[in-house]
């Protein structure tokens, strides 16, 4: 695909199979689980602009994180896309929004990119579900198995007005373990959900290039070792949800903490020694 920002040389978007697969997902409710450095956020962004700019309905379309920073980094790819796209500019524009967390005011920016065929792509820092509900508008979240509560909330609170109007909700994530609506929504237990689940392996073989520390390319092997962390690397780049227990301290690091601290390790047990 090729595009063009106005007396700017054309740029190549080279997409690759899985991220061409996921711009033809047609179902309402599209879940994406894309491993570390897929480009699932920067593709994510330009599916969001090009479903703007095709929506014979002109609905909006809502971009919530968890901070300002990645609403705002979202937000910019969108519109890096859809200045190039048939070498239009689009309007941006800044609102600002209160919302009362905890007795305490805070003021949030929302972000808000125009299209030409009036589409408004906004987005804003969701951490708080009951500061963001009251637009009837596509949805896109982005890391969602990072909201606070696992995401339920936000769930409850922000699909309903898009699904009971006939518009699109979007979950791009990395697992988060399986106490989030992500991995609930993941198993897809009814078939009613469009599900793409891109691990390294796939990504790589779709023609992603790792790099190692020297910054040459290098193997999925090569750089597993380089990376170093078995749990992270389950999650992040195998794409699998871990058992919630991981979160815990290992029996080793009591113990590494106990030699290191001298302390003292509970011992449970019942009244007649036997341990439980």
């Amino acid at each position: 695909m090729v595009s063009a920002a106005k007396g700017e040389r054309p740029v190549v978007l080279n997409w690759r199979p899985y991220q061409l697969d996921s711009f033809e997902l047609k179902r309402h409710i599209r879940l994406k689980f894309w491993c570390r450095q897929s480009g699932k956020d920067f593709s994510g962004a330009f599916d969001q602009v090009m479903r703007g700019l095709a929506d014979p309905r002109r609905a909006d379309r809502s971009i919530f994180s968890v901070t300002q920073r990645q609403a705002d980094l979202t937000h910019e790819k969108a519109a890096t896309h859809a200045r190039a796209i048939a070498e239009i500019m689009c309007p941006e524009a800044e609102e600002d929004f209160e919302a009362d967390i905890g007795g305490k005011t805070f003021i949030f920016t929302r972000r808000v990119l125009t299209l030409p065929n009036g589409v408004r792509i906004k987005s804003m820092p969701g951490r708080d579900p009951d500061a963001v509900v009251g637009d009837t508008c596509h949805v896109y979240f982005t890391e969602f198995a990072l909201f606070p509560n696992g995401g339920h909330e936000h769930w409850r609170r922000l699909t309903p007005m898009a699904l009971t109007n006939g518009l699109d909700v979007d979950v791009v994530t990395t697992p988060r373990g399986k106490d989030t609506k992500a991995y609930d929504l993941r198993q897809n237990k009814r078939g009613r959900y469009a599900v793409s689940v891109v691990d390294i392996h796939r990504a790589v073989a779709d023609g992603l290039v790792l790099h190692d520390e020297d910054g040459a390319p290098c193997t999925i092997e090569q750089f597993k070792e380089m990376y170093g962390d078995s749990v992270g690397w389950q999650t992040e780049y195998m794409v699998r949800e871990c058992d919630d227990v991981t979160a815990l301290l290992s029996w080793g690091q009591i113990e590494s903490a106990y030699e290191k601290y001298d302390a003292t390790i509970l011992n449970l047990s019942d009244d007649k020694g036997r341990s439980g």
